[in-house]
């Protein structure tokens, strides 16, 4: 007790003359320290009671990061303008291709029906964070949907990625065989202006380009977890002989 008012004497005395304060009183008043993300994940795994639990914790931490936070404001804004271009390249130049008049309606409703997907798709990450956050804070008392606008969202959400497959498809058929178009006389029947042309093959043609490196990324995980597991089955037979 005597200790403790000596220090306090001591803050007081040193506040008044105006000195900073001591390294112990300093240490006290310490803001908290911030954990890296990989640090946050590692104590939720340590602390999770299992998967399902470890994998709403680790959520909860990249949700929360502002890191992660921009990257993702960073991303959506990429994915939002690639849509938002094809609706304004297409209606700009909804007459300025008659090799194939289609072209431009091709990218409109594309961009229409990709932006009305991607809400759907934000509206459901929203509902799942908050029924995680339901599970995390008792406090929080939302409110889930209930089954039958669920059901209703997910089946209109089903039908729009039908309707967007089916159309790519088409899409491709109306871009690929013109290829390549007239981009110098407006008035020959072979004329597609040059921008919107480009545009459109692109567009389709680096949709195909992620699609493959998705694949060959699915396909390194599928071979590295083979690997892995091989691995450790080895690792096992050897402690199992070992102990025999």
């Amino acid at each position: 007790m005597e200790l403790k008012s000596a220090e306090a004497e001591q803050s007081d005395m040193a506040a008044e003359s105006g000195s900073p304060p001591s390294y112990e009183s300093s240490q006290k008043d310490a803001p908290p320290s911030y954990e890296s993300i990989s640090d946050q994940i590692r104590k939720a795994k340590e602390e999770s009671t299992g998967t399902k639990d470890f994998a709403q914790s680790t959520m909860k931490i990249i949700c929360g990061s502002a890191t992660v936070l921009l990257v993702c404001v960073t991303m959506l804004g990429l994915v939002l303008g690639i849509p938002v271009a094809m609706i304004v390249l297409g209606s700009w130049h909804l007459d300025d291709c008659p090799a194939e008049s289609l072209i431009p309606i091709y990218l409109i409703v594309s961009g229409v029906a990709t932006l009305i997907n991607l809400l759907f798709t934000m509206g459901g990450c929203q509902r799942r964070l908050k029924k995680v956050k339901s599970q995390q804070d008792p406090k929080c008392d939302e409110e889930d949907d209930g089954g039958k606008k669920k059901k209703i969202i997910g089946c209109f959400s089903s039908l729009l990625n039908s309707f967007l497959f089916a159309w790519f498809i088409a899409g491709n058929v109306w871009i690929y065989q013109i290829y390549e178009p007239n981009y110098t006389d407006p008035t020959a029947a072979d004329y597609c202006d040059k921008t919107l042309y480009l545009f459109a093959f692109w567009v389709t043609t680096v949709s195909y380009i992620f699609m493959g490196l998705a694949l060959c990324v699915c396909c390194a995980s599928c071979i590295a977890c083979c690997f892995c597991c091989g691995k450790k089955s080895d690792q096992v037979s050897d402690t199992e002989r070992g102990g025999q």
